[in-house]
Protein backbone atom coordinates (compact mmCIF):
# COMPACT_ATOMS: atom_id res chain seq x y z
CA UNK A 1 0.00 0.00 0.00
CA UNK A 2 0.98 3.31 0.21
CA UNK A 3 4.65 4.14 1.84
CA UNK A 4 6.82 6.76 2.96
CA UNK A 5 10.16 6.41 4.11
CA UNK A 6 8.95 8.26 7.54
CA UNK A 7 6.38 5.62 8.18
CA UNK A 8 8.44 4.05 11.07
CA UNK A 9 8.71 7.45 12.40
CA UNK A 10 4.54 7.79 11.72
CA UNK A 11 4.20 4.31 13.68
CA UNK A 12 6.62 5.29 16.75
CA UNK A 13 5.19 8.45 17.19
CA UNK A 14 1.63 7.47 16.62
CA UNK A 15 2.07 4.38 19.22
CA UNK A 16 3.48 7.30 21.65
CA UNK A 17 0.37 9.30 21.41
CA UNK A 18 -1.65 6.57 21.79
CA UNK A 19 -0.08 5.44 25.23
CA UNK A 20 0.35 8.73 26.78
CA UNK A 21 -1.65 11.26 25.47
CA UNK A 22 1.55 13.68 24.98
CA UNK A 23 2.18 15.86 22.45
CA UNK A 24 6.23 15.74 23.30
CA UNK A 25 8.46 13.46 21.79
CA UNK A 26 11.09 12.09 22.98
CA UNK A 27 14.65 13.45 21.29
CA UNK A 28 16.15 10.18 20.71
CA UNK A 29 12.71 9.16 18.32
CA UNK A 30 13.33 12.37 17.00
CA UNK A 31 17.14 12.40 15.76
CA UNK A 32 17.22 8.72 14.72
CA UNK A 33 14.42 8.84 11.97
CA UNK A 34 14.10 12.57 10.98
CA UNK A 35 17.60 14.07 9.27
CA UNK A 36 16.57 17.69 9.52
CA UNK A 37 16.21 17.12 12.92
CA UNK A 38 19.36 15.18 13.49
CA UNK A 39 21.15 18.07 11.30
CA UNK A 40 19.70 20.72 14.02
CA UNK A 41 20.74 19.00 16.97
CA UNK A 42 23.99 18.62 15.59
CA UNK A 43 24.46 22.55 14.53
CA UNK A 44 22.86 22.96 18.45
CA UNK A 45 25.16 20.99 19.91
CA UNK A 46 27.97 22.43 18.11
CA UNK A 47 27.03 25.71 19.00
CA UNK A 48 26.90 24.70 22.85
CA UNK A 49 30.58 23.44 22.70
CA UNK A 50 31.53 27.32 21.46
CA UNK A 51 29.77 28.42 24.78
CA UNK A 52 31.69 28.55 28.22
CA UNK A 53 30.21 25.96 30.58
CA UNK A 54 27.40 28.06 32.10
CA UNK A 55 26.15 29.42 29.24
CA UNK A 56 24.77 26.28 27.79
CA UNK A 57 21.30 25.37 27.20
CA UNK A 58 19.03 22.28 28.04
CA UNK A 59 18.10 21.36 23.94
CA UNK A 60 14.03 20.88 24.26
CA UNK A 61 12.84 18.75 21.45
CA UNK A 62 9.22 18.74 21.03
CA UNK A 63 6.93 17.33 18.01
CA UNK A 64 6.38 21.19 17.56
CA UNK A 65 9.90 21.62 17.44
CA UNK A 66 10.39 19.22 14.96
CA UNK A 67 7.80 20.64 12.90
CA UNK A 68 8.87 24.32 12.92
CA UNK A 69 12.46 23.01 11.65
CA UNK A 70 11.61 20.86 9.43
CA UNK A 71 8.73 22.81 7.47
CA UNK A 72 10.64 22.92 4.09
CA UNK A 73 9.67 19.23 4.70
CA UNK A 74 6.01 18.40 3.42
CA UNK A 75 6.32 15.08 4.74
CA UNK A 76 6.75 16.22 8.08
CA UNK A 77 3.93 18.28 8.02
CA UNK A 78 1.32 15.72 6.32
CA UNK A 79 2.36 13.57 9.39
CA UNK A 80 1.34 16.09 11.51
CA UNK A 81 -1.83 16.43 10.12
CA UNK A 82 -1.78 12.54 10.09
CA UNK A 83 -1.44 12.76 13.81
CA UNK A 84 -4.35 15.24 14.32
CA UNK A 85 -6.78 12.72 12.78
CA UNK A 86 -6.00 9.97 15.41
CA UNK A 87 -8.78 9.94 17.84
CA UNK A 88 -6.72 9.23 20.60
CA UNK A 89 -7.49 8.45 23.59
CA UNK A 90 -10.92 6.80 23.05
CA UNK A 91 -13.76 8.83 24.25
CA UNK A 92 -14.94 7.56 27.96
CA UNK A 93 -18.45 6.52 27.13
CA UNK A 94 -17.94 4.56 23.85
CA UNK A 95 -20.91 3.40 22.97
CA UNK A 96 -22.16 0.93 19.75
CA UNK A 97 -26.10 -0.35 19.53
CA UNK A 98 -26.74 0.92 23.20
CA UNK A 99 -24.09 -0.53 24.48
CA UNK A 100 -20.69 0.50 25.80
CA UNK A 101 -17.82 -1.22 24.98
CA UNK A 102 -15.67 -3.40 27.21
CA UNK A 103 -11.86 -2.55 28.26
CA UNK A 104 -11.28 -5.65 26.28
CA UNK A 105 -13.10 -4.19 23.16
CA UNK A 106 -11.58 -1.13 23.55
CA UNK A 107 -8.24 -2.01 23.83
CA UNK A 108 -8.60 -4.12 20.33
CA UNK A 109 -10.62 -0.87 18.95
CA UNK A 110 -7.16 1.08 19.60
CA UNK A 111 -5.17 -1.71 18.13
CA UNK A 112 -7.38 -1.71 14.86
CA UNK A 113 -7.58 2.20 14.44
CA UNK A 114 -3.96 2.27 15.26
CA UNK A 115 -3.48 -0.22 12.41
CA UNK A 116 -5.72 1.34 9.38
CA UNK A 117 -4.26 4.84 10.74
CA UNK A 118 -0.83 3.28 9.97
CA UNK A 119 -2.06 2.18 6.17
CA UNK A 120 -3.32 5.87 5.54
CA UNK A 121 -7.03 5.09 5.54
CA UNK A 122 -9.25 8.24 6.11
CA UNK A 123 -11.17 8.17 8.82
CA UNK A 124 -14.18 7.53 6.88
CA UNK A 125 -12.25 4.53 5.75
CA UNK A 126 -11.28 3.20 9.18
CA UNK A 127 -14.84 3.74 10.44
CA UNK A 128 -16.12 1.40 7.58
CA UNK A 129 -13.19 -1.25 8.72
CA UNK A 130 -13.82 -1.08 12.41
CA UNK A 131 -17.91 -1.32 11.33
CA UNK A 132 -17.53 -4.22 9.21
CA UNK A 133 -15.16 -5.79 12.31
CA UNK A 134 -17.31 -5.23 15.07
CA UNK A 135 -20.07 -6.69 13.18
CA UNK A 136 -18.13 -9.88 12.27
CA UNK A 137 -16.75 -10.64 15.63
CA UNK A 138 -18.04 -7.97 18.34
CA UNK A 139 -14.20 -7.07 18.24
CA UNK A 140 -12.92 -9.91 19.78
CA UNK A 141 -9.93 -11.47 18.04
CA UNK A 142 -10.91 -15.18 19.40
CA UNK A 143 -14.11 -15.15 18.22
CA UNK A 144 -15.22 -18.59 16.44
CA UNK A 145 -18.41 -19.14 14.85
CA UNK A 146 -20.90 -22.20 16.09
CA UNK A 147 -20.00 -24.73 13.61
CA UNK A 148 -15.77 -23.41 14.40
CA UNK A 149 -15.35 -22.94 10.31
CA UNK A 150 -14.22 -18.97 11.16
CA UNK A 151 -12.88 -17.82 13.31
CA UNK A 152 -11.11 -14.43 14.30
CA UNK A 153 -11.61 -10.35 14.43
CA UNK A 154 -13.37 -10.78 10.28
CA UNK A 155 -14.14 -14.50 10.55
CA UNK A 156 -11.49 -15.79 8.61
CA UNK A 157 -12.96 -19.06 7.05
CA UNK A 158 -12.17 -21.95 4.13
CA UNK A 159 -8.71 -21.32 2.75
CA UNK A 160 -8.03 -17.78 4.30
CA UNK A 161 -8.05 -19.33 7.61
CA UNK A 162 -5.70 -21.48 6.46
CA UNK A 163 -3.72 -19.21 5.28
CA UNK A 164 -3.93 -16.85 8.29
CA UNK A 165 -3.19 -19.76 10.29
CA UNK A 166 0.67 -20.17 8.87
CA UNK A 167 1.42 -16.69 10.75
CA UNK A 168 3.00 -16.16 14.00
CA UNK A 169 0.52 -15.75 16.89
CA UNK A 170 -2.49 -16.00 14.45
CA UNK A 171 -4.71 -15.83 16.95
CA UNK A 172 -4.00 -12.25 18.04
CA UNK A 173 -5.55 -8.99 16.52
CA UNK A 174 -2.33 -7.83 15.51
CA UNK A 175 -1.58 -10.55 13.45
CA UNK A 176 -5.35 -10.45 11.86
CA UNK A 177 -4.60 -7.24 10.54
CA UNK A 178 -1.44 -7.83 8.80
CA UNK A 179 -2.96 -10.51 7.14
CA UNK A 180 -5.76 -8.36 6.18
CA UNK A 181 -3.76 -5.97 5.20
CA UNK A 182 -1.85 -8.60 2.91
CA UNK A 183 -5.07 -9.90 1.00
CA UNK A 184 -5.14 -6.22 0.19
CA UNK A 185 -2.61 -5.76 -1.03
CA UNK A 186 -2.57 -9.05 -3.19
CA UNK A 187 -5.65 -9.96 -3.88
CA UNK A 188 -7.15 -6.28 -4.21
CA UNK A 189 -10.72 -7.41 -4.04
CA UNK A 190 -11.34 -8.05 -7.52
CA UNK A 191 -10.38 -4.22 -8.21
CA UNK A 192 -12.43 -3.04 -5.59
CA UNK A 193 -9.93 -2.28 -3.14
CA UNK A 194 -9.39 1.02 -5.26
CA UNK A 195 -12.99 1.75 -4.65
CA UNK A 196 -12.38 1.74 -0.46
CA UNK A 197 -9.70 4.08 -0.99
CA UNK A 198 -12.24 6.73 -2.55
CA UNK A 199 -14.74 6.18 -0.57
CA UNK A 200 -16.06 9.33 1.42
CA UNK A 201 -18.22 8.24 4.05
CA UNK A 202 -18.17 5.86 6.51
CA UNK A 203 -21.37 4.15 5.04
CA UNK A 204 -19.86 4.08 1.84
CA UNK A 205 -16.63 2.54 2.73
CA UNK A 206 -18.30 0.08 5.39
CA UNK A 207 -20.71 -0.86 2.25
CA UNK A 208 -17.29 -1.93 0.08
CA UNK A 209 -15.55 -3.63 2.26
CA UNK A 210 -18.59 -5.66 3.47
CA UNK A 211 -19.70 -6.55 -0.57
CA UNK A 212 -16.45 -7.19 -2.01
CA UNK A 213 -14.38 -8.02 0.89
CA UNK A 214 -15.86 -10.38 3.45
CA UNK A 215 -18.71 -10.66 1.26
CA UNK A 216 -21.76 -12.53 4.16
CA UNK A 217 -24.74 -13.74 3.41
CA UNK A 218 -27.32 -11.10 2.54
CA UNK A 219 -24.89 -8.62 1.55
CA UNK A 220 -27.66 -6.07 1.20
CA UNK A 221 -29.24 -6.16 4.09
CA UNK A 222 -25.64 -6.31 5.87
CA UNK A 223 -24.42 -3.38 4.40
CA UNK A 224 -27.00 -0.99 5.67
CA UNK A 225 -26.53 -2.33 8.82
CA UNK A 226 -22.56 -1.89 8.89
CA UNK A 227 -23.11 1.59 7.13
CA UNK A 228 -24.93 2.90 10.29
CA UNK A 229 -22.82 0.94 12.61
CA UNK A 230 -20.14 3.17 10.61
CA UNK A 231 -21.65 6.01 10.94
CA UNK A 232 -21.73 5.77 14.83
CA UNK A 233 -18.35 4.70 14.72
CA UNK A 234 -17.44 7.96 13.07
CA UNK A 235 -19.77 10.42 15.21
CA UNK A 236 -18.35 9.57 18.17
CA UNK A 237 -14.57 8.93 17.58
CA UNK A 238 -14.03 12.07 15.22
CA UNK A 239 -16.62 14.28 16.49
CA UNK A 240 -16.97 18.02 14.84
CA UNK A 241 -14.99 20.51 16.26
CA UNK A 242 -16.07 23.53 18.14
Amino acid sequence: MRKSKYICFAFVVAMFFALSGNREVPATVIVDEIPAIKEARIEEAATNERKMPNEKSKPVFTFQYAVEVAVVNPAILKLQQRIEMLPLPLPDTLMLDGGVLSDAQRQTLKECIMHFWFQEYTPEQIAGWLANIFRESSLNPESESADGHYFGLLQFGGSRLESLKQQEQWQTAAAQLIFTLHESETTQWYGKHEELLAACTPEEAAEIICRYYLRPSHKSREAKVRGELARQFYAQLYPPKT
